[in-house]
Parts: C-alpha cells; structure tokens; sequence
C-alpha cells in the first residue's frame, strides 16, 4: 500500500510509466508513504532517515487463486504488510525479516543475510560449514525446500535437504553501494528459478546481477542485457 500524498502519488506514477500493474496496490487515505531519505558522502551513503507510520492493514490479494501465479515473493520488512506466509503456490520465495522463522513454516526458499540467520540460530555463525549446519536445522523445523544465506562480499550458500550444498563466490566490485543488493538477488533470483528449476543457476545469475547493482551508486536496476554482458557471468564459469 502507499498513502495519499506526494511520495505516493509519485511511486505510482513510476510504477505506471514502467508498465507494472498497480491495480492491487491500495491507497490509504491521511497515511504517509513510508520514504526513505539517504544521505551521501563523497559517494558513499552514511545514514538513511525513515519516516514511517506502522498500521494494522492486510492484503485481500491472498484470498485470491494464486495459482495463477508462477511465484510469489513476501519481501518482509517486518513492516506490518506481511501478516501471514502459509499460502498455497508451486514456489514461495521469502526475504525474512522476523526473528521467528516458524512463520515462514513451509516456504519454497528464504534468502537470508547472516546477521538474520544468527538471530535465529542457536548456533554461533562464523564460517560456512556453522551456516550450513544452522540451515539444516531451521530446514528440518520449518521445512524449507532451501536456503540461500546471503554473505555480502564472501557470495552466499545454497543448503538443501538431503545434504544439499553449494558454495558460491563472490564478485569483486570495487567501492560497492549495497542500496538494494538484496532485493536484486530476490527478485532476479526468483525470475530465473521459475523458468528453470535449476538452484544453483539461479543463484550465480542473481549473484552476477548483484554485483552489477551495487557497481552503481543509490538505488539502482539491472536488465537482462547487462547480465548477459557482464564478465562476472563467465568467470568461475562450470
């Protein structure tokens, strides 16, 4: 949802010039859009302010047949917006926020970084094989098909049942703004698993489109033409 005001009215018409639906986006009325306001520093951002206001709201998109849909992705920010995850799709994707995994019971995949897996890990993170073992743990409680730990600068793993794991480096970029590095690898992520099914691809290309982002500086995109093109797609390449 946004509220109705300028940032509102202004998110939209981004959204609307871009040729994404925003027919299930509601309008709340005396709400103020949650913006974010970052500030930089020779290039570099150095504080962000927030101005928010958390409601009691839910969605009536879940009542809906999402079977209709090839993926859905809850990108959790712990908002408010996101009331419940126990829905009913081939492939369910999840950024998580929350302290408590059991409420993301069941999903597909979750992408978390590794500050969020040791908040909710009883085990002390602090190298692959401590993540690998955590993940196998919340994956035998919560009974997630995988996770994908997100390592910053040292690349992520993949841990699945049945002793599935896969370690992929990271690549260098040099002066890197991370603004969006993790809704980058969700979303491209999220893309190329539908169409293949292949976990370990789909995570090297979201990886790949990663590092292209946070080459850029603020909040930034990538398009499939610069994946194709970017040297990182070919390196360490099997």
């Amino acid at each position: 949802f946004v509220g109705d005001d300028i940032w509102g009215n202004k998110l939209l018409s981004i959204l609307k010039n871009l040729e994404i639906n925003i027919d299930k986006i509601d309008v709340i009325q005396n709400h103020p859009t949650t913006l974010k306001q970052r500030i930089y520093s020779e290039g570099k951002q150095v504080a962000r302010l927030d101005t928010e206001e958390i409601i009691d709201w839910s969605t009536n998109l879940l009542s809906e047949n999402l079977d209709n849909y090839d993926v859905c992705i809850f990108s959790d920010y712990n908002k408010g917006a996101v009331k419940k995850t126990n829905i009913k799709n081939n492939i369910v994707i999840i950024d998580p926020k929350k302290d408590d995994f059991s409420f993301y019971k069941n999903a597909t995949i979750i992408t978390p970084n590794l500050n969020e897996l040791q908040r909710v890990s009883d085990i002390q993170i602090k190298d692959n094989k401590s993540i690998v073992e955590a993940c196998n743990e919340l994956i035998k409680e919560h009974n997630f098909s995988y996770i994908i730990a997100k390592k910053g600068d040292k690349g992520m793993t993949i841990v699945g049942r049945d002793n599935f794991v896969k370690h992929i480096p990271a690549h260098f970029v040099q002066n890197p703004d991370v603004t969006g590095a993790g809704d980058t690898v969700i979303s491209v992520f999220s893309l190329v698993y539908t169409k293949t099914g292949d976990i370990e691809l789909s995570a090297k290309i979201a990886n790949v489109a990663a590092a292209i982002v946070v080459g850029k500086s603020g909040t930034e995109t990538v398009t499939m033409s610069e994946i194709l093109k970017s040297p990182f797609l070919y390196r360490n390449k099997t």
